[in-house]
């Protein structure tokens, strides 16, 4: 009889906590800035980051999203919140890190990028990634033309940049 697998983990990695009967575990002791983690290679499936990547230090961002990407199945996907960059809510939280995030910043954790632009800074991490945003209320009210005009040119005009990350 085959061995059967263990079933892979939905990890959070969210700052505060997540509502009750959440599909995402956090481990009891789990801290994501202490590496390396305490999870098996490809033992997660799906992970969630809700307004902790900004928190994180730049110069260990690079070193979270290696375990990340250790930790995460084939094709395993991750999910990030975070203030956008233009937003005020980006500045104003005394624990948020500099720099703070645009869609740029998560170009650094796909491995091509930084072969093509001869950018050696020792990451394994390896993703493809998608965004959207979180538009200020006025903004959602603009037809597509302003909208998009307020989007590329307007402090404010985007609260929050969602990503979602896929291991390559």
């Amino acid at each position: 009889m085959a061995k059967k697998d263990k079933p892979k983990i939905k990890l959070d990695l969210s700052y505060g906590e997540l509502p009750p009967g959440h599909p995402f575990v956090r481990p009891e002791g789990f801290d994501p800035l202490k590496f390396p983690w305490k999870l098996a290679d490809g033992s997660v499936e799906e992970a969630s980051s809700l307004y902790l990547f900004q928190r994180i230090p730049a110069r260990l961002r690079g070193a979270f999203m290696d375990e990340l990407w250790r930790v995460l199945v084939p094709g395993g996907k991750a999910a990030f919140v975070v203030p956008y960059w233009t937003s005020v809510r980006s500045i104003q939280d005394p624990l948020a890190e500099w720099p703070p995030l645009s869609e740029q910043s998560f170009l650094y954790f796909n491995k091509k990028f930084r072969d093509d632009n001869k950018l050696n800074y020792g990451m394994k991490a390896d993703f493809d990634f998608s965004y959207g945003y979180n538009l200020d209320a006025e903004t959602t009210t603009k037809s597509d033309e302003v909208r998009g005009y307020w989007i590329k040119h307007l402090a404010n005009a985007i609260n929050d940049l969602h990503v979602c990350l896929t291991k390559r």
